[in-house]
């Protein structure tokens, strides 16, 4: 969950579409060690490409509770 908490906040602190290509990569380590959040990775994937709103209302949700 830790590591999880970290891609979050680092995602609000790079909240910015020319990041997204060094996300994309620092997503693909994080699958690796985190099989279990793969599909969960995967949709929020999807959902960033479509509309950057859904990552800046998740990111700062999250934040707000990991704080």
């Amino acid at each position: 969950m830790v590591a999880a908490a970290n891609g979050n906040s680092n995602h609000i602190l790079n909240h910015h579409h020319q990041q997204q290509q060094q996300q994309q990569q620092q997503q693909q380590q994080q699958q690796q060690q985190q099989l279990q959040q793969q599909q969960q990775r995967k949709f929020e994937k999807e959902e960033r490409n479509f509309q950057c709103r859904w990552c800046d209302y998740r990111g700062r949700w999250r934040s707000e509770l990991i704080q």
